[in-house]
This record gives structure tokens, sequence and C-alpha cells, in this order.
């Protein structure tokens, strides 16, 4: 099971007055109080998330007290979450390599047999 309790996103500056950046990262609970939830995985998502653990645990031991266990799934080598702009950016390019067309994230939402 995987529970969402958190999003992160960048949003327009709240106190934007025209000088440096317009947008900025914001972490907070989902949208809706339904959007907070628990979703079943399947077995092979769990073992590549397990996988993915011990390559968590691996940079921790690397980056000693420099690593920050921010608590996401989808982490940079010191624990913290990936710029969405960047895993957009990522996302894109192994779409494109893997010759599967134009797909939004979102569309990952669908499960198709």
């Amino acid at each position: 099971m995987v529970t969402i309790r958190r999003t992160i996103n960048r949003l327009p500056k709240v106190d934007y007055n025209g000088i440096g950046n317009s947008t900025e990262i914001v972490i907070q609970e989902p949208k809706t109080k339904n959007s907070i939830r628990t979703i079943p995985l399947m077995p092979v998502i769990i073992n590549e998330l397990m996988k993915w653990k011990n390559v968590q645990l691996s940079d921790a031991q690397t980056a000693g007290e420099a690593y920050n266990d921010s608590g996401f799934i989808v982490t940079h080598q010191l624990g913290g979450y990936i710029e969405p702009r960047n895993f957009k950016k990522f996302y894109d390019e192994i779409i494109e390599g893997a010759g599967l067309g134009h797909y939004t994230f979102h569309a990952l939402r669908h499960y198709v047999e």
C-alpha cells in the first residue's frame, strides 16, 4: 500500500513583487479530503519500490549528514524532492525514448489491460 498525504507543486508566488521568481515550490496536503488516501499496489510495483528504497538507503549512507529523508518516494541523491519541472523533463525523455508518443504524467492514472 502507498499512502498519499502530501503533494508538491510549483505555484504562483503569493507575495510576488516583480523581482525574482514568480513561482515557488509548495508542499501541502492534497486539494480535497478524498485525495488523502491509501492505494493498494501490485506485487511487481512493491518489488520495484523496495529496490528503490535500497537505492535511497545507499544514497543516505553515501551522503551522511547531508542526506535529508524527506519522506517522498521520488527523491534525488540527497533525499530531497525532485523539482516538478525536472521530473516532467525526465518523464518526457523516457516516454520519447521508449517511442510511446505523447502521454502526460496524469495519463498514468488510467490502467488498461
